[in-house]
């Protein structure tokens, strides 16, 4: 028989361990987006969990370094968040894709982990030494263009792939340039 399953009715810790398993499924995709075969049906299993966290760590990461802006760094990392997510969205429906914004933000928002992760490197352990921010800003941008791109590059016909392309790295670049700054 096909049940439908309840969430509503099952153990907050399951929904728990549920969604920290989905977070970590999408997260093996990031992390090794040369070796592991981006399914298109990833996109379709879309959750903002992951995105909330990481867009929230980075934020914090970067906000601790720099206490006269510690408040406008946090805001402000979510509102290009938020507002470069509705702009891929409109891009790529213009290009004729049926893709939705929760889609597009939780396929940005697993494509920034890498520049999450060097954030919290240079905004918790305090680096001020501009070439080792670079570094690790350089090699974060760098992962996340190739992971989020694996995506991307599926969903879009051949001669309109740059236009698509273009909007994603300018979302990636900039919010990577935060952690130079901070």
């Amino acid at each position: 028989t096909n049940e439908t399953r309840m969430t509503l009715d099952e153990p907050v810790l399951t929904s728990l361990k549920r969604d920290l398993f989905l977070i970590y499924n999408k997260l093996k995709h990031v992390m090794t987006p040369r070796l592991s075969a981006h399914k298109i049906e990833e996109l379709y299993n879309w959750d903002l969990w992951g995105p909330l966290i990481f867009c929230f760590l980075y934020s914090i990461a970067l906000s601790t370094g720099n206490s006269n802006s510690e408040t406008s760094i946090f805001v402000l990392i979510f509102v290009i968040f938020w507002i470069g997510g509705f702009v891929i969205t409109f891009n790529e429906r213009f290009l004729g894709v049926k893709i939705g914004i929760c889609q597009v933000l939780s396929l940005l928002g697993y494509g920034m982990f890498p520049i999450t992760v060097a954030g919290v490197i240079i905004g918790f352990c305090k680096i001020s030494n501009i070439y080792v921010k670079l570094i690790l800003v350089i090699v974060g941008l760098i992962w996340s263009i190739i992971a989020s791109l694996g995506f991307f590059n599926r969903l879009v016909e051949a001669d309109k792939k740059m236009l698509a392309i273009i909007p994603v790295f300018l979302f990636l670049f900039s919010l990577s340039m935060f952690a130079l700054n901070y």
